[in-house]
């Protein structure tokens, strides 16, 4: 006997931090990557590509340099203001448009 093939419930991440917001979803075997940065220039990019073009994919922390979202008091040099939302990074090589492309987001590894 066959089994039908159902269709699974779609795996969400979200997070809003310091300086923008990320969506992941994986769901009818794609992947779905929406970023936005919190300016009023930036504007909704997303990447939705099949799970089949999915190369590479790591989930790395990140270094406090890579948290600092500004200077906590203007008259101290040094003293950073920090996001503490996420603590890695998820980076990942897919191919689109017939080469390889590459993407990181910002993540909270929990």
């Amino acid at each position: 006997m066959m089994e039908e093939n159902k269709m699974r419930e779609p795996i969400n991440y979200s997070l809003k931090h310091a300086n923008a917001a990320v969506d992941l979803t994986v769901a009818d075997e794609r992947l779905i990557v929406s970023t936005r940065g919190k300016g009023l220039l930036d504007k909704l990019r997303t990447i939705d590509i099949p799970l089949s073009d999915l190369k590479n994919f790591c989930l790395v922390p990140t270094i406090g340099a890579q948290n600092i979202i500004g200077q906590a008091r203007q008259e101290k040099i040094g003293d950073f203001a920090y996001d503490y939302s996420y603590d890695a990074e998820f980076n990942f090589s897919y191919q689109g448009d017939g080469k390889l492309k590459k993407k990181r987001v910002f993540v909270n590894s929990r």
